[in-house]
């Protein structure tokens, strides 16, 4: 249950939201998302009240999820799958293929993989194809739930790597992550919630060397 939470994500930010499971942070993801209903509070994006709207709504005015854990469809292959996050914008086939082109830019392992089940795929590539699928409906701010939960080492730094560039080609971006290590190097800003309220915000820099972060967070 989310309690008061009040925080901003300007254009152009890789902004992060910190806390240990159980904090806030994937509720708080899906209730933007429009995945869960609020039952007060408003959600502003560009100046337009999206609060309640349903979910395909929402991806329509801009929003994408990659959620926690993934939620692929393991059973069709990856360019189906990336195929399912434009659903709802409804894009053209020339939009389509540029959307196709910036996922295998992006991951390239995707192009290679793209009749193979996603069921079937490492977890660093499942990873890379939720983030990819999240990105084919051309958001404007993309919610990032935990993408280093249970990758390895290389692979964590692989996908942080990504995510900047992400960023760099003109998407904003909101980070949950329970690594406080990885989204504070990466982020300008971040949150910290416990028990469903924010009760810690500040630059990367300021959070990174606040002790009650690093003995929380950053095992310090």
């Amino acid at each position: 249950m989310l309690d008061s939470v009040s925080l901003e994500v300007m254009s152009g930010e890789l902004v992060c939201l910190l806390g240990a499971n159980g904090a806030g942070k994937s509720t708080l993801m899906r209730t933007i998302a429009g995945l869960v209903k609020p039952s007060g509070g408003t959600i502003i994006l560009d100046c337009e009240d999206i609060t309640g709207l349903k979910a395909e709504r929402i991806v329509r005015r801009g929003v994408a999820l990659c959620p926690e854990n993934r939620h692929l469809f393991p059973r069709l292959p990856v360019k189906k799958n990336l195929s399912l996050g434009a659903y709802a914008k409804h894009f053209n086939v020339k939009v389509m293929e540029e959307c196709y082109d910036f996922a295998y830019e992006l991951f390239p392992v995707l192009r290679e993989r793209g009749e193979q089940l996603a069921g079937t795929l490492s977890g660093g590539e499942q990873q890379m194809l939720a983030i990819a699928r999240a990105l084919m409906s051309k958001p404007q701010l993309l919610l990032l739930d935990e993408p280093s939960l249970g990758l390895a080492p290389l692979v964590v730094e692989s996908i942080r790597e990504k995510i900047v560039q992400i960023v760099a080609a003109g998407t904003t971006v909101l980070l949950s992550e329970q690594n406080a290590g990885i989204a504070l190097s990466i982020s300008s800003r971040g949150y910290v919630m416990e028990s469903g309220r924010v009760v810690l915000e500040g630059d990367s820099e300021s959070l990174g060397s606040d002790p009650e972060v690093k003995k929380a967070y950053l095992g310090i």
